[in-house]
């Protein structure tokens, strides 16, 4: 079994896998092909902890590798605040050039 799972990891390992997953000595080839199956599936977040933090939604069900940064609210107050920012600007602008 041992060589088996040697032959699966020298054959399909990529150069990057072999770098990062280095096998040691006191490691079997069966440990290693272990570690080489969960560095190939995607991160999974179970729990998410955070505000505005939100899995993506694709289809009916979400997706528990991809999370939201979910601030529309927070960007829709910047956009606004950074409107009347501006006006208030242009505003005082346009008065100082009046008076010239």
């Amino acid at each position: 079994m041992e060589d088996v799972v040697r032959q699966v990891i020298i054959n399909e390992q990529t150069e990057y896998e072999a770098t990062i997953l280095p096998k040691y000595e006191d490691e079997s080839y069966l440990q290693l092909y272990h570690q080489h199956k969960m560095l190939r599936k995607p991160l999974q977040f179970d729990q998410l902890v955070g505000k505005n933090l939100q899995y993506v939604v694709e289809g009916e069900e979400e997706d528990k590798t991809k999370v939201l940064v979910s601030q529309h609210k927070m960007v829709q107050e910047a956009v606004i605040r950074l409107h009347t920012s501006i006006r208030t600007l242009l505003s005082v602008c346009f008065w100082t050039w009046m008076r010239e």
